[in-house]
């Protein structure tokens, strides 16, 4: 189990948490648990890839729950082009905080996205955007593209702009 606060660089439990998501999901094995506490932020130069300058999704290479610590709702933003998947992954109890105008999306990329009491973090007048999903992935991403793309959502916190079966900018088949 791996635990992060924004506030206190530590050794991934609760009680001395991690301060980095990257660190967090770096550390953490494939099918474990990231707890986060309160928010976790991934800065502007952690985890994006690019060619020529072209902005990706931050990549979640792990099968990974991410949830919310004590049940409690968390919240988990980035500046880069959202999310997408290169292994089956849960998000429980998380609110995006996802501010890129272009890509405020979660690419489940051929793989499970579960989606449980998750949302937008902040309001409109705040930055928050409605977070979009889809099935596919995106262009020149290094994430493992899986098989075949299912999405569960669930939980009365769960709100999205729009779901979409294919990919952006790109064709997908799976």
């Amino acid at each position: 189990k791996n635990t992060i606060d924004d506030t206190s660089p530590g050794t991934g439990t609760k009680d001395s948490p991690f301060s980095s998501f990257v660190t967090a999901l770096n550390t953490v094995s494939d099918g474990g648990t990231i707890y986060i506490i309160g928010n976790a932020d991934i800065n502007s130069n952690e985890g994006i890839e690019g060619a020529n300058g072209e902005t990706l999704p931050f990549v979640i290479n792990k099968s990974v729950t991410i949830e919310g610590a004590d049940g409690n709702m968390a919240s988990l933003s980035t500046r880069t082009a959202g999310f997408i998947l290169g292994a089956d992954v849960t998000f429980k109890n998380i609110k995006f905080g996802l501010a890129n105008p272009a890509r405020n999306a979660i690419f489940a990329n051929g793989h499970r996205l579960e989606l449980i009491n998750c949302g937008k973090d902040g309001d409109d007048n705040s930055g928050g955007r409605e977070v979009n999903v889809f099935a596919g992935g995106v262009p020149n991403s290094s994430a493992t593209t899986g098989d075949s793309s299912e999405i569960i959502i669930n939980g009365t916190c769960s709100s999205y702009d729009s779901i979409y079966g294919g990919s952006m900018d790109t064709s997908f088949n799976k």
